[in-house]
């Protein structure tokens, strides 16, 4: 019998032990042969009829469905539209960003932000696949080559009606 680190056996009947016997199912043993002995009065062995399909752990109809976009935002709590799950109007979850605030716990700064952004852009959480920027870029370090530059998440080069400096977006010639 094993030892515990204090060198003493361990106790069966301890409340750690008594909880694993009481609550926990019994592993489900397969004999070799018809021959081999089974100690039926072992804690372990199940007095229920293996036949009987073992306790289903999850139930199929309370199934979270699986996220369509992570984010791994640092600095912005989630909350600019850069965030892919902000900018498609869903929370975070399951997500790699810091100190994030993209959460139902925090949903009064979340909705500030939304109003802020809408009243910005009026068009900023419409779901389209190509959303054409209508007043052009404003960026001023990032040489309209981040995310959040509206041309250049788009794919499209930036023009005449951007306000951008330092672009590096412009189509080459």
């Amino acid at each position: 019998m094993d030892r515990t680190p204090g060198g003493s056996f361990p106790n069966k009947y301890s409340p750690f032990s008594q909880f694993c016997l009481n609550s926990l199912s019994p592993l489900q043993q397969s004999l070799q042969s018809p021959s081999q002995a089974m100690d039926l009065d072992s804690p372990f062995v199940s007095q229920q009829n293996h036949a009987q399909p073992f306790l289903q752990l999850f139930d199929n109809s309370q199934a979270i469905p699986a996220k369509t976009c992570v984010c791994k935002c640092r600095k912005t709590f989630c909350l600019k539209l850069y965030c892919d799950c902000f900018a498609r109007g869903e929370y975070c979850g399951g997500c790699g960003c810091m100190e994030c605030k993209n959460l139902p716990e925090f949903e009064n700064e979340r909705r500030e932000a939304k109003t802020f952004v809408l009243d910005r852009n009026p068009e900023a959480f419409r779901r389209s696949e190509v959303q054409v920027p209508i007043v052009g870029c404003n960026c001023r370090r990032s040489g309209c080559l981040k995310k959040y530059c509206e041309c250049y998440a788009n794919g499209k080069s930036c023009n005449s009606s951007c306000r951008c400096d330092g672009c590096l977006n412009a189509k080459q010639m």
